[in-house]
């Protein structure tokens, strides 16, 4: 990637898993359905607990808790160059969620955690490596379900190369036997449908992991960031819906200050970047029907005066130093306005995903 320049030049991190929404668990419920998600401190479902650790699992009171609050730091002008450098040997409890919702009613939650490890590859490569998998939470408006339930829930091992970027997801037999499992649970008995739905989401785990190491590393290496200021981008990428087709995004980043990586730490060793994107308003009303309306509903469908839009806003706590991550948040808005027997009426759905890095504490 080339150097960059204030709003211009930064290559676009808001699409951030965007072919793997959706792949599975259509979120065309209702609005009069029920709110079924707990709030973000009590990822459960009723009555449930998560496991205590198993042995060899990281516990809570030996790991970091990261900061996760809009802090603001000092956006002084400073101009900050991040470096890639994660010590073979790293070891870190990473903690996913992920909550969908059409209009403010959830359709779909889901929590999990692992453990992940930084390994040598050969060839001037790192292999990520995640173990240990728990499911915390998961369900839908129907009550709680299986995990993996969504592409989601699978986690490859991944190869990166030393200079920070991204090479491939490693072909190990867990993450493909995991696939296959929920393959064959959203077919069912349509064997001459397994096959394609396959290499769908793999392909959408392909993209969604590359997605997620260009926000935590691959977007920031060597590149120059003055504190405060905005840099501009564009890109074509994929609609949130597999097949729904691509569209072109404009975003603007800006590296907001230096901030405390973790809970109670006063030093700030962290800086904190945050990206807005909007979609091409045009290429939206061409795109589509079917994924449209998996995303907004058959409103979609059943009106022709409408005023669509499709927003991105990712935030990232990384040490400079090594951009070592603390906590991401990726949000993706839908949102469309027409007009009924005279009335303005607007529904909307979102997707809101965060990964928070526990750290053994010194």
């Amino acid at each position: 990637m080339s150097g960059l320049s204030r709003r211009a030049g930064l290559i676009l991190i808001s699409a951030v898993g965007s072919a793997a929404t959706v792949a599975v668990v259509a979120t065309t419920d209702e609005a009069t359905e029920p709110n079924l998600t707990p709030s973000v401190a009590d990822r459960h479902a009723p009555g449930e607990r998560p496991a205590p650790d198993a042995p060899g699992v990281l516990g809570d009171g030996d790991l970091t808790e990261p900061r996760t609050d809009a802090f603001v730091g000092d956006a002084d002008g400073t101009t900050i160059r991040p470096t890639f450098n994660w010590p073979r040997g790293t070891v870190a409890r990473v903690e996913f969620s992920q909550t969908r919702a059409r209009g403010d009613v959830v359709t779909f939650a889901n929590a999990s955690r692992w453990t992940l490890e930084v390994r040598n590859e050969p060839g001037e490569r790192l292999r990520l490596e995640y173990s240990d998998p728990a499911s915390v939470f998961a369900a839908n408006r129907r009550g709680s379900i299986a995990a993996p339930a969504t592409v989601e829930g699978l986690v490859p091992t991944l190869i990166v190369r030393s200079d920070g970027s991204f090479e491939r997801i490693a072909d190990d037999a867990r993450h493909l036997s995991q696939l296959r499992e929920l393959v064959e649970r959203t077919a069912g008995q349509n064997l001459s449908a397994r096959p394609a739905l396959e290499q769908t989401l793999l392909a959408a785990l392909r993209t969604r992991s590359k997605g997620e190491w260009e926000l935590w590393v691959a977007s920031w290496v060597d590149q120059e960031l003055e504190l405060g200021a905005e840099y501009e981008s564009s890109a074509d990428v994929p609609l949130p819906v597999p097949g729904a087709g691509m569209v072109h995004m404009r975003s603007v980043s800006v590296a907001t200050g230096m901030v405390p990586c973790t809970v109670g730490a006063h030093e700030r060793r962290c800086i904190r970047i945050e990206t807005t994107s909007d979609a091409d308003r045009e290429q939206l009303e061409r795109a589509d029907p079917f994924g449209m309306e998996a995303l907004l509903g058959p409103e979609f469908r059943n009106v022709a005066a409408r005023i669509v839009r499709y927003q991105s806003k990712t935030s990232v706590v990384t040490e400079p130093d090594g951009l070592v991550p603390h906590w991401s948040e990726v949000v993706r808005s839908n949102t469309m306005t027409y007009s009924d027997a005279g009335e303005t009426k607007t529904v909307s759905s979102s997707d809101r995903l965060e990964h928070r890095f526990r750290y053994p504490r010194p």
